[in-house]
């Protein structure tokens, strides 16, 4: 039996074209099993994913009453699962590879320290630079770079960009609310404070080698409204 179980976080605000996209690639580049699918919107636009529920039965499609913000509804569905991982997702990103799970599995059983794998191309971080030491998974195949901490001496790679991460290290440390309150005409305060977090309680955060899995879609399409 399989104990490395996965689900999916997928946070959403009404923007089903976008959604779309991302559902229908995850779909046809993702190989690893999914315990849980979650997609959570937070518009307030009640049933506004309803005709992609019929195209995806087995995603759980939630909608919050009113808005209560990004943070408060990850928390809300990092509480709904069991898996040992969550892949989260946001949605706005088109696959074009697979593997993206094994590979950051393989990153994260190697190292404790590591907390999310960025799976963008190593040149698609709006910047963000990664250390130049290659380190290898415990596949010894997958090789990735630890992001750097201090980049712009605010930014330590905390990111809820599409990436996997460790159940055990959120209920340790969360639930984030408890660190960021969700600001919606500064969406980054909140990633900028939990990873400052995070950062000063040694983790940090690794990028795949190579020409990543996932671009964004969403440029001009935001949320701060």
């Amino acid at each position: 039996m399989n104990k490395d179980t996965v689900s999916v976080v997928c946070t959403s605000f009404n923007r089903p074209d976008l959604l779309e996209t991302t559902l229908r690639t995850f779909h046809k580049y993702n190989t690893y099993p999914i315990e849980d699918f979650i997609v959570i919107d937070d518009s307030g636009e009640y049933g506004c994913n309803e005709h992609l529920g019929n195209l995806y039965p087995t995603i759980g499609f939630r909608y919050n009453p009113e808005r209560i913000g990004q943070i408060r509804s990850i928390d809300e569905a990092y509480e709904q699962i069991d898996s040992r991982y969550v892949f989260h997702l946001e949605e706005d990103w088109e696959f074009y590879k697979g593997g993206f799970i094994e590979d950051s599995l393989a990153i994260l059983k190697s190292n404790p320290t590591v907390q999310q794998v960025w799976i963008r191309a190593e040149g698609d971080t709006n910047g963000h630079p990664h250390y130049d030491s290659v380190r290898t998974g415990e596949d010894n195949i997958t090789e990735y770079y630890i992001v750097r901490k201090n980049h712009n001496r605010k930014w330590h790679g905390f990111s809820f960009n599409p990436g996997l991460r460790r159940m055990g290290d959120y209920f340790q440390h969360g639930p984030y609310n408890s660190i960021a309150e969700f600001i919606p005409d500064k969406p980054w305060a909140s990633e900028m404070r939990i990873g400052d977090y995070m950062m000063r309680r040694g983790f940090v955060s690794a990028i795949i080698k190579g020409d990543g899995y996932v671009r964004h879609i969403g440029d001009g399409r935001g949320i701060r409204n």
